[in-house]
């Protein structure tokens, strides 16, 4: 593994102040410390939009968490298991308070193929193999998670409704206007301005009749855009959860710093082609073992969890496959158990709980 270039580093911080906090009055204290690691090594605290009242017992009696996706022709990454995953515990944490919980994927099969650069026809056939997978992953860690597509979501009365809303609010807010402009790439910015940014508002139109999101960081315009329109609907916040970012395997740090973006954003965590990397990716039913274990050998493994470290969530996705493999979310209480280990230890947890588990 390459060691850690000379950097100022930040210090480890642990944020108490969790958006949670009113709901973990019913949690035991295992939860409870569950809920904390969830947020020390997954979450990026410093992007949480996030209200407390929303979370009081007695106002929210249940809740519906969402995550979504799209996909390219390469194939299901590793690091979507790490947002199911996540998902599918945090739907747990939450239905162990007695509150009622729907964990939902949107499969966005429609914005996969928006682009009129990518090979169509090849997207639908993987997207088509990605749904045998997602099946499989569903039924062997049990995750009570619902992958609906995109497609099917736009033929709903509900989804209908809600466009109408989002449309409406954003013709007469300049907020969300702005907001808008920052969710496309600049280069599409004349284009989708032109199309009134369809796009964008179908994206916010799907989660804003959802409680809680999990995503990427970049994803925080979204929902920064479905709580303006929520607030005109005089309801309460969306919550999001934005996981840190997906990084390279196999390349050293000098890469992030020629990418600053990369380094910022991480890749997409759901295209194994992102930034053209499928190579130092691990795709599902692709990538052997002796790939990973080379692409181990060859990458960047700082010590300090603030630094980006691909192997070290790598290991993040192990752990959680353990936990739900064997029904112990409880080893997820015992922070000893996020200390790195050695990457002949990450490939043999990630064979273990989850090459095995899945027959890859």
């Amino acid at each position: 593994m390459g060691s850690s270039a000379a950097r100022t580093l930040v210090s480890k911080t642990r944020n108490t102040s969790s958006i949670l906090v009113p709901l973990t009055k019913t949690m035991t204290n295992i939860n409870k410390q569950i809920l904390d690691n969830l947020r020390a090594y997954f979450v990026d605290d410093s992007l949480l939009p996030i209200k407390d009242s929303m979370l009081e017992i007695g106002r929210v009696t249940d809740f519906k968490l969402v995550y979504g996706e799209t996909y390219d022709t390469f194939g299901l990454t590793i690091d979507s298991l790490k947002y199911y995953f996540f998902l599918s515990v945090l739907n747990s944490l939450l239905a162990e308070t007695g509150t009622k919980t729907a964990g939902t994927v949107i499969v966005g099969d429609v914005a996969s193929v928006r682009n009129k650069s990518v090979d169509e026809e090849g997207v639908k056939k993987q997207i088509s193999k990605n749904t045998e997978m997602q099946s499989k992953i569903c039924a062997t860690y049990r995750t009570a998670l619902k992958f609906e597509r995109m497609s099917d979501l736009f033929e709903t009365s509900t989804f209908k409704e809600a466009l109408a809303n989002v449309r409406r609010v954003f013709s007469e807010s300049h907020e969300m206007a702005d907001l808008a402009e920052k969710t496309v790439l600049k280069n599409k910015l004349k284009q989708e301005s032109e199309a009134e940014f369809q796009y964008s508002l179908e994206e916010v139109a799907l989660i804003t009749g959802y409680d809680i999101k999990v995503g990427p960081k970049r994803e925080i315009n979204y929902d920064r855009m479905a709580n303006i329109v929520r607030k005109s609907l005089k309801r309460l916040p969306l919550q999001g959860f934005y996981l840190k970012p997906t990084y390279p395997l196999g390349l050293q740090f000098d890469y992030l710093l020629k990418h600053p973006e990369v380094e910022k954003y991480g890749l997409t965590p759901y295209k194994a082609g992102s930034n053209k990397l499928q190579n130092f990716r691990v795709v599902l039913g692709k990538t052997s073992l002796n790939q990973i274990e080379e692409l181990i050998k060859s990458s960047f493994c700082p010590a300090d969890i603030t630094l980006p470290n691909a192997v070290r969530e790598l290991y993040l996705t192990g752990l959680l496959a353990k936990a739900l493999i064997t029904k112990d979310l409880g080893l997820l209480a015992n922070e000893s158990n996020f200390n790195l280990p050695s990457g002949n230890d990450v490939i043999r947890l990630v064979q273990k709980y989850i090459f095995e588990p899945l027959e890859l």
